[in-house]
Formats: structure tokens, sequence, C-alpha cells
């Protein structure tokens, strides 16, 4: 069975019979310890899109956030999340401080329902994060940082 997990990092592909030189060569490469194709986690949409009968491992949600209610978004809000969904769920929204951004990334981690992963710079951005998100989520929000 052909199958397509993410695996440390990358994306390892089971039981595919393909020849490396049908992809471009910074797509698979043939690891030789594992005996499959591993190619860049970030290739993940072009692989969906090339790849046929298979067991797809990496789309698939482990612990979904539960949420409670979603966050009422301001037009401009909605107009950004919009635009990050028109391009496939990908890319950097930029907003003036104090405009939301927060309420927007909760609004896109509510839609697509997957478990994510948020990065700060200061322990106050993390302390107001993990406030944002136990006011919409149930599900239990970890925290990891400076003590």
């Amino acid at each position: 069975m052909k199958e397509l997990i993410f695996d440390k990092g990358t994306l390892l592909l089971k039981g595919l019979d393909i020849k490396v030189s049908e992809h471009s060569p910074n797509t698979l490469l043939w690891d030789s310890r594992v005996k499959a194709y591993r190619a860049p986690a970030y290739r993940y949409p072009q692989l969906l899109t090339e790849l046929s009968d298979f067991k797809d491992q990496v789309g698939v949600p482990q612990n979904a956030p539960i949420l409670k209610a979603g966050p009422n978004l301001r037009p401009y809000q909605e107009a950004a999340l919009s635009a990050w969904r028109l391009h496939e769920n990908r890319g950097i929204i930029v907003l003036p401080t104090g405009s939301g951004k927060t309420l927007v990334a909760i609004g896109a981690i509510a839609l697509l329902g997957v478990p994510t992963l948020i990065l700060v710079p200061t322990r106050v951005l993390l302390e107001q994060w993990e406030v944002s998100l136990v006011r919409y989520f149930e599900s239990p929000i970890g925290v990891m940082g400076d003590g």
C-alpha cells in the first residue's frame, strides 16, 4: 500500500513505485535507510496533486482543537482571513498593532480545525495567547517557554 506520512520533519512516501526522474530532484530523494522516498514538508500541496492512489496520513488531524465559540471578526479581519484562504492557507497576515491579528489567527485555527503551534518572542505575548486560546477553545492549551 502506498502512503504519505510526516516523518522527522519531512514527508515519507512508502510503497511508491516510480522513478525519481519523474519528479524534480528537489522534490523526492531516496532514503536508503528506510528504503523509501523523502520530500521536504513544504512540498506537501504539490505532492497531493502529483500522486494518486495513496493513503494520506499527513493531512489527518490528530487531536483537533475543540472550539467553544468562534471570535466575532470585524469586516477587515474577515477580509484578511478570506485572502489567506484564497492563497491556499499560506502567507502572512499583516495588520497594524492592536487590530486583532490574534483573533484572525484564532479564526483560522477554528476554520481549519487542526492542531496549531504558535511561536512568540516574549513572555507577555505567551501569556496573552494562552488567555485568548483558553477563551475560545475547550481543548487543553499547552504552553512551553522560559520556565
